[in-house]
Order: structure tokens, then C-alpha cells, then sequence
């Protein structure tokens, strides 16, 4: 580059000496103009600023003529590492400038003045885009916090700051390019993974430390702070009652039934119908849990949809279907439960039910199942949709909610819980199930089933299920009480219907685990399948358990005030001979044969004895 005079010399012989009369090479004038840009000039001067507006005019007509031609890309490379773009009172970077920005974010980002717009071939053959992209307002917002060094913007620089903010949200490839840096609630820049967004407003003032989060602007909507990087408070207050971290899920520990879902729970549908069955299959895993008694409810109950872990949980506040027992899940059924029916269960011969392919026939009537049991709550997403944090890997979240407030911080999310005993404040000595039933939204949606069901419809279902009741308290091995309950939109829930049995004398009841306790062992020492078969080989066949008992079953029907007495005489063995040699055979190992048979008689009902047929 060459040195500019700062003298005005009007000498025409001392022009012509110093070859200043000839047009200068336009190489050199790129030159130039790189070394002024480097000036930094800044002047309140009205007529240099004009004569330097003028100036950079003649310069860019230049170039312009040049456009296309060889020498075109010497002066593109010698000024593309400078700001050498012209915007009125100053240069800019290239990449700052751009011919439309609909906001004024000088100095970081620049619009091309009105005035360069008859150069628009030379800018653009240059590289000056049309318009700024969402990584560009990523860069600003960077290049103005670092200008601020964690000073809260003025109320004029907050305004572009929370635009700029909006264009980012708009471009998702730019909300993945690095951090997105957003005005907190009083106006300091900060990285939005710092930050969380309000929507839980329903919580009261002393609901958390007022240093425990820092909340973006208020003037940034959550869909913008959500797609940016800001965090959700509701999400962050749930991360506060969870175990630990799952894989994948940083905020929570994920948790649920880690198969590719939704194909695979509809494949399962087609192998168990619809029906009492469903209801069955959940006794039945009450009875392997060795529960005492079950209740199945039907709530015609709506509950509030406002304090949600998230809103797309509204759908899943209506009537539903709750399943009780006495027992609590051990850490195993857990386990059990979210391998979609993988055998586990196979190493117990005593467990007919226990958290197999079965249990998922529930998805029959819900797409959300849940349960509490001891101190945790845990609710399936096989869609992912519903649950803050799920993923296709672990489609679920289990709450630890005795070691939390969590239930005051989202009341309207686990109210419906709050029944049957279950308070959420102390460990839960039973398990609720709550499933609630697929409503016509939520059936368009579904993957697994397009079938919507209303309480009526699982009306039916309950009325067959309690038929079955007294036939099955005869042969299950541990409950001994089952209850069906309504809850209506009003009031408390209230019994319909109710069987119980029970050993008559009550001195023999020892006597309805003697088969299951050789089978399964104790709760204290539990025996695996190879160990229950090498007992059974060992055992002389006159040895082997037996049971015979009267029991008493008693049903009670609110709905039409009568109660019915029955007496029956019980009979089950575990039997020799064949059976026996069926089920201890080597190549018999993967099969769940037990040799164990009952039979029941009845010998009074009301105290008016039966007539056998």
C-alpha cells in the first residue's frame, strides 16, 4: 500500500512528477482501502465524513467495472480478511453486513446503506448475503455479551437482544450450532443452559432458594427460551427428585421399557385380547407379589390440568382405571417391568403372571401407565410424547417423591394418586396402579391403539372381572380379599362389591401356603426354578405337600344390600407318578411345568347345603 498525502497538492507540474495524474492500479486501491478500514476511523466531522463517504464511493464504482474479470480476484482476496465494507459512519467485517436486517443490531450486525445499493453486483460478487441467518445472530449475541462483560444491557440494547434471541429460535440448525447467549431476568447476558424459563407459575414465593435458578427475560416467550436452550423449572424441580442420571438424559433418571415400543406393544395387543383377562393377568401378578388383597376402581374423576410436569400431560387427567395390592415392588420387579415380558419370571415356577408379556395388555384401554409403590412413582411413555425427558431409549421416569416436595410443586400432576391410602408424603406399604384411559385425542395419536375408552366402556370389563372373583380366591395362592370401588366426579370413592375368603376353623389358614412355600420358598428365602426341581426329584412322591381345608367365601354387593355365604371343601396336591416325571425331566428344564393340581366342591351356600349335579 501506499501513503496518502495530508497535504492537498494542486500543482499540475508536481502532480504529473509524482504520476499522479494517471489512474492509479486497482490491486493498489484494494490496498488502500484495506489499510484505511484498519484506521478505525471514527469523526464527528460532517465535511470528512462526506469527502470519505465520497471517497469509498469512487472506490467501489472502480471495482465494480472489474467484476468478471481476472483481476477481480486479486482484489477479493486482498480485502477479504478486512472490514472494508462501508456502512455510513464506519467499516465493517463482510460477514457482519448483509442488504436486509430488520433490526438495528450495529455494531454487530449492519444493513447495506441505501446509498452502496448501485454497487450491488460488486457486493454481492464480494459475498454480501442477502439476509443474516440464525448462526449470524448466534455471533452477535456472543460478540454483545463479551462487549458487556456481564453488565445488564441498556433497555435499547435488551430490545435487539430479545429479537435477535427470536431469529435464533426461528433457525433450528443455528440453536445447534453452540451456545446461545440470553438476557436473564434483569437484562445480563448468559448462556440459555444457564437459565430456566417460568412454566410453573402456579408455584408460591418460598417454593424454592431464590438462588437455586436464574430465569430468563420476561419478555422471551418459553416456545423461544424452550428451542434455544433455556431450561424448563418444571423439568429442573424434577430433577430434584430423582435417583440419579440415566444414560442419555441428563436432567432425570430416565426410566422404563427399554424395547422399541409402540410396534412392539401393538403386536403384543393382538396376542391378548381385550377383555376381563387384562384385569386377571394384573391379580395375578398381585398374587406371585404375594399380596393378600386387590382392589380394582373405575374413576369417572377429571383432575386439573394447570401444575403438570408438562402440558401435554392434560389428556391423561380424566377417568382412568386404578388396580391396588398390599405389596410393594421389589427392586427386581422393577427390573421385571420394564423388560416386556423377557422370562424373567420363568426363574420362579411359582410366578404365573409377575410382570410378564401380560401386563402389557393394559395398553388396551391407556398409553400412559403409572404406579406408586413404596416410595416411588413411576410412569411408562412408550410414544415419548407425554414425559418431560423420555427417550425411544428409556421411554419413562421414576420419582423418589418421599425425599422431595415435588407433589407441592406439581399438585395437580399427582392429586389423582392420592387415594386408597396413598398420601405421597410417606413410603406407600402397597402399589397403585392408575391408568388412564385412552380419551378420543389421544386415540388419533396412538401407535399402539386407535381405540378410545370411556369409563362406561370399562364398566363391562369390571362387571365380568367381579364374577370371576369368588372362583378365584379358591386357587390363588395368597390373596385372600378383593374389593371393586367407584369414584365419581363427586364425592369419596365407595365399594360396590366384595368377596373375601378365609380358612374355616381360622387355625388351618397356615394351611393355604404349605404348596406355594415348597414351590417358591419364603419371602425371607425365595427358591429358584433349579432349586425347586431338585427338591422335587429328591422328595418321595408320599411326601410331597398337600392341602385339604374348608374355606368360607363371603360376597358382598352394596349396590343390592345382600350378602352370600359359601363353604368348599379344597383339595390341591403336588402330584407323583407322571406329572411328576413330566416335569423333572432334563429336556422339560425351559418349560414351567409344576405337577400341582386342585379341586374345589361346594358344600353350602347360605348355610343350605349344595346339591351336587
Amino acid at each position: 500500500f501506499m501513503s496518502i498525502a495530508d497535504v492537498d497538492v494542486s500543482s499540475p507540474e508536481l502532480r504529473e512528477l509524482l504520476g499522479w495524474n494517471r489512474h492509479p492500479d486497482r490491486l493498489l486501491i484494494a490496498a488502500q482501502l484495506a489499510k484505511l478500514s484498519e484506521a478505525g476511523i471514527v469523526t464527528d466531522d460532517a465535511a470528512a465524513q462526506e469527502a470519505l463517504n465520497a471517497a469509498v464511493l469512487r472506490i467501489y464504482h472502480i471495482f465494480q467495472s472489474c467484476v468478471g474479470q481476472e483481476e477481480f480476484a486479486g482484489i477479493k482476496s486482498l480485502l477479504q480478511d478486512h472490514a472494508w465494507v462501508w456502512v455510513g459512519d464506519g467499516f465493517a467485517r463482510p460477514d457482519s453486513v448483509a442488504f436486509r436486517c430488520p433490526l438495528n443490531a450495529r455494531p454487530m450486525l449492519s444493513e447495506v446503506p441505501a446509498e452502496l445499493f448501485a454497487f450491488s453486483k460488486f457486493l454481492r460478487a464480494m459475498g454480501i448475503r442477502e439476509n443474516f441467518s440464525g448462526a449470524d445472530y448466534v455471533r452477535a449475541l456472543a460478540g454483545l455479551a463479551e462487549r458487556q462483560s456481564g453488565l445488564a444491557l441498556a433497555p435499547e440494547q435488551l430490545d435487539v437482544a430479545v429479537a435477535m434471541v427470536q431469529f435464533v429460535a426461528d433457525d433450528s440448525a443455528a440453536c445447534q450450532t453452540g451456545a446461545v447467549w440470553v438476557p436473564d431476568r434483569v437484562g445480563v447476558l448468559c448462556v440459555a443452559g444457564e437459565l430456566v424459563y417460568d412454566d410453573a407459575p402456579w408455584l408460591p414465593p418460598g417454593a424454592f432458594e431464590a438462588d437455586d435458578f436464574r430465569f430468563a427475560h420476561g419478555k422471551l416467550s418459553r416456545e423461544v427460551g424452550e428451542r434455544v436452550g433455556v431450561r424448563s423449572l418444571r423439568r429442573q424441580l424434577l430433577v430434584r427428585s430423582a435417583d440419579g442420571f440415566g444414560p442419555g438424559l441428563e436432567e432425570a433418571e430416565a426410566f422404563g421399557q427399554s424395547e422399541s415400543l409402540t410396534g412392539r406393544l401393538r403386536s403384543i395387543l393382538e396376542l391378548y385380547p381385550d377383555g376381563p383377562q387384562i384385569l386377571n393377568e394384573l391379580m395375578q401378578n398381585a398374587d406371585d407379589a404375594r399380596a393378600s388383597e386387590v382392589t380394582v376402581m373405575v374413576s369417572r374423576r377429571s383432575f386439573g390440568s394447570s401444575s403438570l410436569l408438562a402440558p401435554s400431560l392434560a389428556c391423561w387427567q380424566g377417568p382412568a382405571i386404578y388396580f391396588y395390592n398390599n405389596a410393594v415392588f421389589s427392586p427386581q420387579d422393577f427390573v421385571n417391568l420394564t423388560r416386556i415380558g423377557q422370562g424373567s419370571k420363568l426363574d420362579c415356577l411359582g410366578k404365573t403372571g409377575k410382570f410378564g408379556l401380560g401386563f402389557n395388555a393394559v395398553y388396551h384401554f391407556t398409553d400412559l401407565p403409572s404406579f406408586v409403590s413404596g416410595e416411588y412413582l413411576v410412569l411408562f411413555d412408550p410414544h415419548t410424547r407425554y414425559l418431560p425427558g423420555a427417550t425411544t431409549q428409556q421411554p419413562g421416569l421414576r420419582i423418589r417423591f418421599t425425599r422431595s416436595n415435588i407433589m407441592s410443586q406439581f399438585p395437580d400432576q399427582f392429586r389423582p394418586y392420592m387415594m386408597l391410602g396413598c398420601d405421597l408424603q410417606r413410603s406407600f406399604p402397597g402399589t397403585l396402579f392408575r391408568f388412564p384411559l385412552r380419551g378420543p385425542e389421544a386415540a388419533a395419536r396412538s401407535e399402539v391403539k386407535k381405540v378410545p375408552y370411556t369409563a362406561d366402556d370399562v364398566d363391562g370389563l369390571v362387571d365380568s372381572f367381579r364374577r370371576l372373583g369368588p372362583d378365584a380366591l379358591l386357587f390363588l395362592k395368597h390373596i385372600r380379599r378383593i374389593r371393586v370401588m367407584e369414584l365419581c366426579e363427586e364425592g369419596e370413592p365407595r365399594v360396590l362389591y366384595e368377596v373375601g375368603a378365609r380358612a374355616d376353623p381360622p387355625e388351618h389358614t397356615a394351611r393355604f401356603l404349605t404348596i406355594p412355600t415348597f414351590v417358591e420358598g419364603t419371602p425371607q428365602a425365595p427358591i429358584s426354578k433349579p432349586q425347586f426341581l431338585a427338591a422335587l426329584r429328591q422328595c418321595p412322591p408320599e411326601r410331597l405337600p398337600t392341602c385339604d381345608m374348608t374355606v368360607e367365601i363371603e360376597v358382598a354387593d352394596s349396590r343390592t344390600g345382600q350378602t352370600m355365604r359359601e363353604r368348599w371343601a379344597l383339595s390341591a396336591a403336588l402330584s407323583g407318578g407322571r406329572p411328576l416325571e413330566m416335569a423333572t425331566r432334563p429336556q422339560a428344564s425351559t418349560l414351567r411345568l409344576v405337577p400341582w393340581v386342585g379341586l374345589a366342591v361346594l358344600l353350602s351356600r347360605d348355610d343350605k347345603p349344595a346339591k351336587l349335579a
